[in-house]
């Protein structure tokens, strides 16, 4: 079994809705009017048109030999990003503050070609007739050859070459892991794999697939039932059909190929595994633990605005209570917002995501290597996407907005349904509050504030993670941005009689380890505090003795 399979299958399946968006009937949705995407905002990413007339110039006008679909090899010049070229900063703000001439809309294109990748300027949208060469993309001034590239691009070509050399390995597969394989008619026994972070190591473009059980949904989650078999796969050529297995790390031994493994296999040479499964032991299912009842059989509180929204939206700009911003979305870095204004004054022209990066360190080659290191960019945030879940990810009383973006592995546009939410709730914190206490039983006053603010919420969904991200507006003037981390954590094969003291991590269940690993998410903050030209200071406190003249000699 292959999961890029699992992958398209999603992906198609949320194109096909067309974006029809699920709401709640709710007072207050005249303020909500959907944008326009014949007009788009100066600070909108691209539109379902747009997409879709720059992949129209990409085939016929372009003069790029580009292809699309699955049937595209590993050299051909395949699409990995179309997106928005950000404007200049200075144009914008000369246009929307000082009346200026509006800036053109470019698309940004990124090629994964044989020989590298390559970044072009492709406008004027909606109807493209140039196209542009960057010779110093913003990631670096030399280029970036083949070995460069991000794997994801070569996802389907990776999943081939791992089902090759696991047939290879047929009789240990089934011998070690109870008839579970690779092949296509693997029934309820399939095999798959969790691909780290590809390296270049002294020329070579490598990368550890770490292999995995599949079991069904309703058990769990594939990342909690990993399986001591790793393969590292040289991906160096541009042709895939030469791709191997450099090394194999099977139950705590390391071989040169598959084929070295084998041969050592079948002659004894190797400390061998059985294992058995289980197959009602649910311990990474998402269901509900324990007996669920409640004292009482009644529902639990919900946030539902009962007099109406007390916020508007104009396509992507939204007003709430002095908040005034736009937001986005982008192909790479997934949410953004521009224009941030309180009481009609600029305080910050962007605020986005730029990286999420995860740090595994475990016992395995891959896992105690820079392999454990993942920056979720190389896969594109923005297609990580999740679509909200109406009264779970978000409110009841909650509006919800589709975007649509360029897809790299259907090489389409696809319309994304659901994927932010904006809603108005009120915080357990109040905003102000002061008791006079006159400490003889009574007060002088009392006054306070309840803390309502509004969320615009986004989900990204990247493989075992998902990343619930809120930028918050309260009505004092400040943002609050805030990042949950849900799903499942990424685990590594031990066995049940390793030593605590020896452990890397902690125990999940037998045979399975999460690993210590941090979170960073780094996020792109431009403030715009009384105009452009601001600057920010540290203070360092220091202690020093002071004499009190006053009461000297008292």
């Amino acid at each position: 079994m292959i999961k890029l399979v699992i992958l398209v299958s999603c992906l198609l399946l949320l194109g096909s809705r067309e974006g029809k968006a699920v709401t709640c009937p709710c007072p207050g949705d005249v303020d909500i009017k959907p944008s326009d995407e014949n007009k788009p905002s100066i600070f909108q990413d691209l539109t379902k048109l747009e997409i879709d007339g720059v992949l129209k110039y990409l085939q016929n006008d372009s003069g790029l030999d580009v292809k699309l679909g699955h049937g595209a090899k590993i050299s051909d010049t395949i699409i990995y990003v179309i997106e928005k070229k950000p404007t200049s900063k200075d144009k914008v703000l000369n246009h929307i503050d000082r009346d200026g001439r509006r800036p053109v809309r470019e698309s940004r294109v990124v090629l994964a070609t044989s020989s590298g990748m390559t970044e072009y300027t492709i406008g004027p949208l909606p109807k493209p007739t140039y196209h542009r060469k960057i010779e110093y993309p913003k990631w670096r001034k030399t280029g970036l050859k083949f070995t460069d590239r991000p794997f994801p691009i070569d996802s389907f070509a990776i999943a081939k070459t791992i089902q090759r050399e696991g047939r290879k390995m047929k009789q240990l597969l089934h011998e070690s892991f109870n008839g579970f394989d690779f092949e296509d008619d693997c029934g309820n026994k399939c095999l798959t794999y969790d691909d780290l972070r590809s390296k270049v190591f002294q020329g070579n473009r490598l990368l550890w697939a770490n292999v995995l059980r599949v079991v069904p949904p309703l058990i769990g989650s594939i990342y909690g039932y990993p399986l001591p078999l790793q393969i590292l796969v040289n991906m160096t050529s541009t042709d895939s059909d030469s791709w191997n297995a450099a090394k194999v790390w099977y139950n705590g031994q390391h071989f040169d190929s598959t084929d070295d493994l084998m041969a050592n296999y079948i002659n004894g040479s190797v400390s061998k595994i059985a294992m058995s499964y289980n197959e009602t032991d649910v311990y990474s299912s998402m269901r509900r633990r324990g007996t669920g009842k409640t004292r009482i059989a009644k529902r639990g509180p919900d946030c539902f605005p009962q007099d109406g929204r007390r916020y508007s939206v104009d396509g992507h700009r939204v007003k709430y209570m002095g908040w005034e911003f736009e937001f986005t979305y982008r192909q790479t870095t997934g949410p953004q917002l521009f224009d941030i204004q309180f009481k009609k004054e600029r305080i910050v022209y962007e605020m986005s995501i730029q990286e999420i990066l995860l740090s595994y360190t475990g016992t395995t080659t891959p896992y105690g290597s820079q392999a454990g290191v993942f920056f979720d960019s190389e896969s594109l945030i923005g297609n990580s996407f999740s679509p909200l879940s109406p009264g779970v990810d978000c409110p009841k009383g909650a509006s919800y907005f589709d975007s649509s973006i360029f897809s790299y592995v259907l090489s389409k546009n696809i319309v994304i349904p659901n994927l932010f939410c904006i809603f108005e709730y009120r915080d357990d914190q109040v905003l102000k509050r002061h008791y006079d206490n006159d400490f003889g039983g009574g007060y002088e006053f009392y006054s306070g504030m309840p803390n309502n603010a509004l969320v615009l919420r986004n989900i990204i969904s990247s493989y075992n993670y998902d990343y619930t991200i809120s930028f918050i507006f309260y009505q004092n003037g400040v943002i609050g941005t805030k990042v949950s981390a849900s799903g499942y954590v990424l685990c590594e094969f031990t066995h049940h009689n390793v030593p605590i003291e020896d452990l890397i991590g902690f125990k999940l269940h037998e045979n399975v380890l999460s690993m210590f690993h941090q979170h960073l998410f780094n996020f792109k903050v431009d403030m715009d505090i009384l105009g452009e030209n601001n600057s920010h200071e540290t203070l360092a406190i220091k202690v020093r003795p002071v004499t009190h003249d006053v009461v000297n000699g008292i």
